[in-house]
């Protein structure tokens, strides 16, 4: 199953890891460093820097993790996924 995560960007629901919400990234010093990391090391997608509602962490084919900043929120993501996952 496929997850639209904003813009022209997917993943397949199998390889999201967890889903962060984004004004609650901001209250933790340990998740601002992993989130900021990311950004520094080129693993990080954002697909709209004016409008990030959500952090997506994903596991590439190659066992890495890629995170994308997304502007859909993080419960629209979790009614997408739960749909893809009624069919």
């Amino acid at each position: 199953m496929i997850l639209h995560l904003g813009g022209e960007f997917c993943c397949f629901f199998e390889d999201v890891l967890f889903v962060l919400k984004a004004e609650d990234c901001e209250r933790s010093a340990q998740t601002k460093r992993f989130l900021q990391a990311s950004r520094d090391h080129g693993t990080m997608i954002v697909i709209d820097e004016k409008q990030i509602k959500s952090y997506v962490v994903t596991r590439t084919p190659q066992g890495n993790e890629r995170i994308y900043a997304s502007p859909i929120s993080v419960a629209t993501l979790q009614r997408r996924a739960e749909k893809a996952a009624e069919r």
